[in-house]
């Protein structure tokens, strides 16, 4: 991302955090993952590679570091349309005050 794409990230999640509206994207983001399955899917993907990796082989950096791609990727396309729907809502709700 370059320096023109961090600054925008930057000034919105400013402005979700100080208007309170990032915590209920957040709640709705964790609603809508447990209610797709998504977070038993990462579970079950992290007791395989647990399993194929031996318990005394796997360190919770490794496991982030192999289950992160997984898990963003089976997010479902439902999801992440209707939270990028929900932050533009947000964001354009401070654009018209």
């Amino acid at each position: 991302m370059d320096q023109n794409g961090q600054d925008l990230k930057s000034k919105l999640d400013t402005l979700l955090t100080q208007s309170g509206d990032i915590d209920q994207l957040k709640e709705l983001l964790r609603t809508r993952l447990v209610e797709s399955g998504w977070r038993e899917e990462i579970r079950l993907a992290c007791n395989k590679l647990i399993k194929e990796n031996g318990l005394e082989n796997t360190s919770v950096d490794s496991l982030v570091s192999d289950i992160t791609p997984i898990g963003r990727e089976k997010i479902p396309v439902a999801v992440k349309k209707e939270l990028l729907q929900r932050i533009n809502t947000a964001v354009q709700k401070h654009i018209d005050k």
